[in-house]
């Protein structure tokens, strides 16, 4: 009788502890979340993210998350990555691809923009043009140089992203978001840290935001 007893109240102290976390998930309010990768590295590891909440939830759609794939693309090339089976991919809406400058272009935007001068020498410049006649793919700088020719593309996107997550949530006074750049990829590497004040921008319009950098 006392075994009975005793299995009876730990039956009732399992059910009340499933009780209490089924109460903690229904008052769950998760912060919006925006996910940003930049270049291959940063977008790779979003895919796989994403990949990650396929398989172990059968479903990569979360309301409170959204993401950005920003990378560049040389002329003609084109680095869509397309649905496939059991493999995640982006929307045309979260995937945003920019055009490389070209090294030899780079003399007219520092006429447009002498400011630029202050981190993109004409040496740089010269050494740009000739790796480029062979064939090498552009450097950060010139993949900074992208950012600021796509500046208006790239902000207005970023901003949209996190309007949609502010007013799905707009019980929630801050927002999240995750920058993921690899610190040897040329796009990641060159444009990471003014991704990071585009966001840091937007907090005035957005409201509070917790920006992470997530350097691999």
């Amino acid at each position: 009788e006392k075994i009975t007893s005793k299995a009876s109240d730990k039956i009732s102290q399992l059910n009340n502890d499933q009780d209490a976390k089924q109460r903690v998930i229904q008052s769950f309010h998760p912060f919006p979340v925006l996910l940003i990768g930049l270049g291959g590295t940063g977008t790779k590891a979003l895919l796989d993210l994403r990949r990650r909440m396929l398989v172990k939830y059968d479903d990569v759609s979360r309301r409170h998350m959204d993401y950005l794939s920003i990378d560049t693309v040389g002329f003609g090339e084109d680095k869509s990555i397309h649905e496939g089976q059991g493999r995640p991919s982006f929307s045309a809406e979260s995937r945003l691809q920019i055009k490389n400058v070209d090294a030899h272009s780079c003399s007219q935007i520092l006429r447009q923009y002498p400011s630029f001068s202050e981190w993109l020498s004409p040496g740089v410049l010269e050494a740009e043009k000739r790796t480029a006649s062979f064939g090498s793919k552009p450097s950060r700088l010139l993949s900074r140089l992208s950012f600021f020719s796509n500046y208006s593309t790239i902000s207005s996107r970023i901003e949209s992203k996190l309007y949609r997550l502010k007013k799905e949530y707009n019980g929630r006074d801050k927002t999240k978001v995750f920058v993921v750049a690899g610190l040897g990829d040329r796009t990641g590497s060159g444009m990471f840290l003014d991704i990071a004040a585009v966001v840091k921008n937007l907090i005035g319009s957005i409201g509070d935001i917790e920006l992470t950098l997530l350097l691999v």
